[in-house]
């Protein structure tokens, strides 16, 4: 449990970093279904998606939008399973 709160801490920090200009987003990337029958639909992608890319379907995290995305990577830094992958375009 102790490593699942450093884990958000540190997207938390990530994120704010990004909010406040401090990290550009590389450009031309977005996020990919590296390996989609690894999902849980835990949700934790799509809660740190600042763009509302990613929603829960019947059995795994679906790419709604991915025009959207900004390549930020919280996505992959988040998904315990490594599903998710962000990938140059």
């Amino acid at each position: 449990m102790k490593i699942f709160f450093n884990l958000i801490l540190k997207i938390l920090r990530i994120y704010s970093k990004y909010q406040k200009g401090l990290i550009q987003l590389a450009k031309g990337e977005k996020v990919k279904l590296r390996h989609p029958d690894w999902c849980k639909v835990c949700g934790i992608c799509v809660s740190v998606c600042p763009t509302d890319v990613l929603e829960l379907g019947q059995d795994r995290v679906e790419i709604a939008d991915i025009d959207s995305c900004i390549g930020c990577e919280n996505c992959e830094l988040s998904c315990p399973d490594f599903v998710l992958k962000v990938v140059k375009e």
